[in-house]
């Protein structure tokens, strides 16, 4: 998905999710994320900061369901960002 300097939802919420991967696929841009509405992440809040290339992976018997099963959004510092999302399900 691409992804800007407005925030954007990444992922709905859904009580099925088991885990989740984001990676950054972009060359210059850092991407942020965090479990809230696209409207209330900004990059000086957000709680995961993945820069180009980075990835982050979330697990329901590491991390606890709420960070699974919530809304996700995210943003960059500039446009055209690029993230890819995996999820798994039961």
């Amino acid at each position: 998905m691409t992804v800007g300097t407005t925030g954007v939802q990444a992922l709905r919420p859904n009580a099925m999710r088991k885990s989740l991967m984001f990676e950054n696929l972009s060359s210059t841009q850092t991407i942020y994320l965090d479990n809230v509405k696209s409207q209330a992440i900004t990059t000086g809040t957000a709680g995961i900061r993945l820069r180009p290339g980075d990835a982050v992976s979330l697990h329901l018997a590491w991390d606890g369901k709420q960070q699974i099963v919530d809304e996700w959004s995210a943003i960059a510092d500039a446009a055209d960002g690029t993230l890819a999302i995996f999820e798994t399900y039961d």
